[in-house]
C-alpha cells in the first residue's frame, strides 16, 4: 500500500477510535446526552433563568463587585508576573540550548542532573490542579489574595517553564554555537542568542497564560483567595441568584476586556 493510501486510512481510523473512546467514557460514568434535553433539565434551566433575572443592581453590591473585579485583575497580573520569573528561570535550565552551553563549559554530571530535577519540578507544578495548590497556599499564607498569587505563580510557572523551553528549543542553534566558539559564557549564549530568537513565542505564551489566569483568578475566591470568586461563593451561599448574575456578568466583562488588551499587545509585541 502506498504512503498516500496509508495516510488516507489513518485519519478515519483515528477519528473512529476517538469516537469509540467517547462512547465508552459516557457509558462508564453513566452519562446520557439525552439527559441534557429532558423535560426535567429544561424545567430546571427555566427556573434558574427566571430566578436569576434581572440582575441585582444594588449600589452596595456594585461597589463590592467593582472592588472584587479589580482585585481579580491585580491577582492575575501578580500571579502571571511571578510565573514569568519562575518559568523563565526553570526553562533556561530545562531547554536544550542551556544544557548544550553548560556541557561546553562544564562536562560534569551535575548540570545534567540539575536539568532533570528542574524538569521534574516543572512537571509537578503544571500537573497539580491550581485549586489544590490554592488550598495548600491558603493553609500556609492564610485567607486572601496572597494565597492566590502563590497558587497562580506556581501552577502557571510550571506551565510557562514547559512552553518557554519549547520556544528555546526551537531557536536556531547556529548563533549559539558561534558564540560558544568564541568563548561566550552559558548565560551570554542564552541572553544574546536563544532568548532574543524566542522572544515572539515567549511574549505570545505569556499573554495567553495571562488571559487564562484572569479566569482562574475569578475562581480562586471559592477557596478563600479573594476576588470575584468570593462574591460568587457569597451569592451561592445566600441563594441570591440575581446577585450571582451580576457577579457572573462582571466576570465575563473583565475576561473580554483582558482578551482585547492581550490581542492588542500581541499585535504590537509579537
Amino acid at each position: 500500500m502506498s504512503p498516500l493510501a496509508t495516510m488516507a486510512w489513518r485519519w478515519p481510523l483515528a477519528l473512529l477510535g476517538i469516537a469509540a473512546l467517547a462512547v465508552v467514557s459516557c457509558w462508564w460514568i453513566g452519562f446520557s446526552p439525552s439527559s441534557l434535553f429532558s423535560l426535567t433539565t429544561l424545567r430546571a434551566i427555566g427556573d434558574l433563568a427566571s430566578a436569576s433575572w434581572p440582575p441585582d443592581l444594588d449600589p452596595a453590591l456594585l461597589r463590592r463587585v467593582q472592588k472584587a473585579a479589580m482585585e481579580t485583575l491585580a491577582l492575575s497580573l501578580a500571579g502571571t508576573a511571578v510565573a514569568v520569573v519562575l518559568g523563565l528561570a526553570m526553562a533556561c535550565v530545562i531547554a536544550d540550548p542551556a544544557r548544550a552551553a553548560w556541557r561546553q563549559a562544564d562536562a560534569g554530571r551535575g548540570r545534567v542532573l540539575l536539568s532533570w530535577a528542574m524538569r521534574l519540578v516543572a512537571n509537578a507544578l503544571r500537573t497539580t490542579p491550581y485549586l489544590v495548590i490554592a488550598l495548600l497556599a491558603v493553609y500556609v499564607c492564610g485567607l486572601g489574595p496572597a494565597a492566590g498569587v502563590v497558587a497562580l505563580g506556581l501552577h502557571t510557572g510550571g506551565i510557562l517553564a514547559r512552553l518557554y523551553a519549547i520556544a528555546l528549543d526551537g531557536t536556531p542553534a547556529a548563533s549559539s554555537h558561534a558564540l560558544a566558539a568564541v568563548g561566550a559564557r552559558p548565560w551570554q549564549i542564552l541572553l544574546f542568542s536563544a532568548l532574543p530568537a524566542a522572544r515572539p513565542q515567549l511574549v505570545a505564551f505569556t499573554l495567553y497564560r495571562w488571559e487564562v489566569n484572569v479566569r482562574e483568578a475569578a475562581v480562586l475566591g471559592l477557596v478563600g483567595c479573594g476576588g470575584l470568586g468570593f462574591e460568587v461563593a457569597r451569592a451561592l451561599g445566600q441563594f441570591d441568584r440575581q446577585a450571582l448574575t451580576t457577579v457572573v456578568a462582571a466576570t465575563v466583562l473583565i475576561a473580554l476586556a483582558v482578551d482585547a488588551a492581550s490581542a492588542w499587545l500581541r499585535r504590537r509585541l509579537v
